[in-house]
């Protein structure tokens, strides 16, 4: 409770601030246009749902906002300084995500940035694990106030730690269920060996040594090598749960234990001679805003212990960690175990739970059970085959042909990522598979350029294998936006049923937008259907659902013969209502949100055929006073033999009943 109390003591002070500089903003500047005409009323505006929101993430951007400077060396676990590291940097501000990549040379780094909501620093190289740092205002890194009111995260002698990798090894991996009931037998898990191993590797699967077995605990009789666990009982044969909840916290994520459901404690057990666990218990202090907690924790079991098993071990709920481990050994073979706190009995008769055992074992029967998640890739630095020089260069305009000033540019090299203002011309290099561009600025949509695809029939053979590509005077056409009003979004699942009740939705409601469903059986004539409700409709053909004779193939889905609806519309009753199909002038373009920018005043019809063979379909509407536009993917597979189909179908409406439905996507 005192973590809940905390918490939300927090949040509420939060947001009496956020809400105390909006009102103070508003009052300076109510205060100043009245000092600048006194006599005269100055009429307050009110700021719609939209304004308010943007407004809040404003605030709370400026309260959340930190500068960053990072100076440091990268060193391995012994404190030896480790050179030629590669660091990437993912610095968070109001632009978005940018990424930066370096290489240390001389094993040190200096980074500053100014106004982020976080800096991510990666550290990458052959023969260590991968380590990561976060840099945000929740961390518990140095944190210094300025002059400047602005708050900076500064840490002037910082130590990036690599710990070495070590003799690599194979382990293999096994997700086991387990079950506990009070009023019936134990459900646990033999590992068999796996007889066609040879086999199925010689064919070059991917198989185990063993298969995980489910074996049930008859009269008490737990068989060798069977892996179990035991609950703490009460006398009314239910399972002793905790009277509190428990809430564990850690950088690598909190959860609570809710009142009632999380056992006391947990009894994981193995039979069999050759057979045994032993507790492991982390011995480290983890900083925060690192690598995930379970990972780092399993880096420490290095090497099974030879002897000490015993056949049960225990484990208690903690605050301290969400994870727990044991050393294990299975006859010849030594590993690790892991379980989470996914610790939870049924709620309604507290008699049973399922615990999931996460099981590393090593194949070779050494004690060598390094767990390699993490490890840097000796390949991760070399540059692939069919890697590519690129130098492009080129414009930024409208329409009109006239510059753009102040657009933001990212540009995607491969694994390299970085981004930069640009006035109406830029200059970018880099080198990888593939080289793209996005440019961005408010106004605008956004406008991506795959320059390897564009431009694929000038990529150039160099000696030595070498590739490049090089690109002048690339004219790059960004769209304005125009005026975007707030707009109505609707999804509507409408189905058509022979058998069953059908399904529609009524648009509009009293004159205002409600997307309420409505489900009813179908009538004879379509006319009894009530005005402003979408629905859907096809042709039938002995009580099932006409369809086509022929296989329908689109991209992402092909329906064979009798599967696609062959006479499907989409309907909406009432005068002057119905679609507009939109129809591009290029028919080879990719049709999108942004191209349904103004309705059509009249010309609607109350039906659209949903033609299976387009795929997908674009429209404007017009329901009612109100106008928009949607889109409706019409292959949709004809279900419950024959006699049911559901298109789905999405929506934008424009709330004052103006013709424009222009969208920032």
């Amino acid at each position: 409770m005192i973590h809940k109390l905390k918490k939300l003591v927090i949040r509420c002070m939060a947001l009496i601030v956020i809400l105390g500089v909006v009102s103070c903003t508003a009052i300076s500047r109510k205060g100043s246009k009245g000092a600048a005409a006194s006599n005269t009323a100055t009429p307050i505006k009110t700021l719609t749902a939209i304004q308010q929101k943007a407004l809040l993430r404003k605030q709370m951007r400026s309260v959340f906002l930190r500068d960053v400077t990072v100076k440091g060396r990268t060193v391995d676990e012994h404190g030896n300084s480790v050179k030629g590291v590669r660091m990437y940097q993912y610095v968070f501000n109001k632009l978005g995500e940018h990424r930066y990549q370096d290489i240390l040379e001389g094993g040190t780094f200096e980074v500053t940035h100014e106004q982020c909501l976080g800096v991510y620093l990666v550290f990458h190289k052959p023969g260590y694990f991968k380590r990561e740092y976060r840099f945000v205002p929740k961390s518990d890194f140095n944190h210094v106030d300025l002059d400047n009111g602005r708050t900076m995260i500064l840490e002037e002698n910082f130590n990036a730690l690599l710990e070495t990798v070590g003799p690599e090894t194979k382990m293999e991996e096994y997700t086991l269920e387990l079950e506990f009931n009070v009023d019936k037998p134990l459900k646990g898990v033999i590992l068999k060996p796996n007889e066609n191993y040879e086999k199925e590797i010689k064919r070059g699967s991917k198989v185990n040594h063993f298969i995980p077995i489910q074996a049930t605990v008859e009269n008490g009789k737990i068989p060798p090598g069977c892996l179990y666990f035991r609950l703490p009982v009460t006398p009314q044969k239910t399972i002793r749960t905790l009277i509190d909840g428990i809430f564990v916290e850690n950088p690598s994520g909190s959860g609570w234990y809710g009142e009632g459901v999380a056992p006391t404690q947990i009894s994981i057990g193995l039979s069999g001679n050759d057979y045994g666990l032993i507790k492991y218990q982390s011995k480290k202090d983890y900083p925060p805003d690192c690598t995930p907690i379970r990972t780092l924790q399993e880096r420490e079991m290095k090497n099974a212990p030879e002897s000490g098993y015993v056949h049960e071990v225990e484990f208690i709920p903690s605050p301290l960690s969400m994870h727990h481990f044991a050393f294990i050994k299975y006859g010849d073979y030594y590993g690790r175990i892991h379980i989470g706190m996914e610790w939870r009995v049924d709620k309604k008769t507290k008699k049973s739970m399922k615990l999931r055992v996460n099981l590393s074992l090593q194949p070779d029967g050494s004690r060598n059970i390094r767990s390699m998640k993490g490890a840097s890739s000796p390949m991760s630095d070399d540059p692939k085959k069919t890697s590519i020089d690129f130098d492009v260069s080129g414009q930024v305009s409208d329409k009109a042909g006239k510059p753009i000033q102040g657009v933001i540019a990212q540009v995607n090299a491969g694994k390299e990522k970085w981004s930069r203002e640009v006035a109406d011309s830029f200059a970018f290099r880099g080198k990888g598979e593939s080289f793209y561009i996005d440019f961005r600025k408010p106004g605008y949509y956004p406008t991506r350029i795959t320059v390897n695809q564009l431009y694929k029939d000038k990529i150039q053979e160099n000696k030595g294998g070498k590739r490049s590509l090089r690109v002048k005077d690339l004219k790059v056409v960004m769209e304005s936006m125009g005026e975007i009003l707030p707009m109505e979004s609707m999804v509507c699942p409408v189905i058509f049923s022979t058998t069953e009740k059908s399904r529609s939705f009524a648009l509009v409601k009293d004159g205002k937008f409600s997307s309420q469903i409505v489900d009813f059986n179908f009538p004879k004539n379509t006319a009894d259907i009530p005005d402003l409700q979408l629905y859907v409709t096809s042709k039938v053909d002995d009580g099932k659902i006409a369809t086509l004779t022929e296989t329908v193939r689109h991209p992402t889905v092909v329906l064979p013969a009798g599967r696609a609806p062959s006479t499907l519309h989409l309907c909406l009753n009432g005068t002057g209502c119905g679609f507009i199909r939109y129809n591009p002038s290029d028919k080879k373009k990719w049709i999108r949100w942004r191209d349904l920018k103004e309705a059509p005043a009249d010309g609607y019809q109350s039906t659209l055929f949903l033609d299976p063979k387009l795929g997908e379909h674009y429209f404007y509407i017009k329901c009612g006073d109100f106008y928009g536009k949607g889109h409706c993917k019409s292959v949709r597979e004809v279900k419950r033999d024959g006699t049911w189909v559901q298109p789905f179908v999405k929506l934008y409406m424009q709330p004052n009943k103006s013709r424009n439905v222009r969208t920032p996507f």
